[in-house]
């Protein structure tokens, strides 16, 4: 019946760290974050991504995986990774309007390579990313619809 009175637990992450999240506007809004280690799989040369999906201050998709293929630079690993986070905000946003959670504005997704954002915000490939495969620039028409954006962190 009475429970043990113990401090406050203390975060892992300086809480200056924690400031660049953006706080719960809604908590029937969806918002996410990703990120892309490049090449970190020693044997492979893989780079390794991480998504999250936040409702309501909580995690409600997480995925870590290496990349199907080798990038050919940073900022190509990054913008496969968004692609993956794209595809991923929006199965649950089709799953939240069966609910009836109606998502009125667009999914924010917390990123931190200038480049891919840049290249997810440009309508077309430039000539500098010509080595990105054309599967990855379906992530240009759901900006445009405005399902998500993106932000820089």
């Amino acid at each position: 019946m009475h429970l043990p009175e113990r401090p406050d637990p203390t975060t892992v992450t300086a809480p200056q760290d924690l400031d660049k999240f953006a706080p719960v506007i809604s908590p029937t809004l969806m918002s996410g974050a990703c990120d892309t280690t490049w090449a970190s799989d020693r044997l492979q040369r893989r780079p390794m991504g991480g998504i999250v999906l936040m409702l309501a201050g909580a995690a409600i998709y997480y995925r870590t995986r290496p990349q199907p293929t080798i990038a050919q630079s940073s900022t190509e690993a990054e913008f496969t990774n968004m692609t993956d986070a794209n595809k991923a905000a929006l199965y649950i946003w089709w799953i939240l309007d069966e609910l009836g959670i109606i998502q009125d504005i667009t999914t924010p997704i917390i990123a931190d390579n200038r480049g891919a954002i840049n290249m997810a915000q440009a309508y077309q490939p430039t000539r500098r990313t010509r080595h990105v495969e054309m599967k990855h620039f379906a992530i240009l028409q759901w900006i445009d619809d405005e399902f998500l954006k993106y932000i820089q962190s």
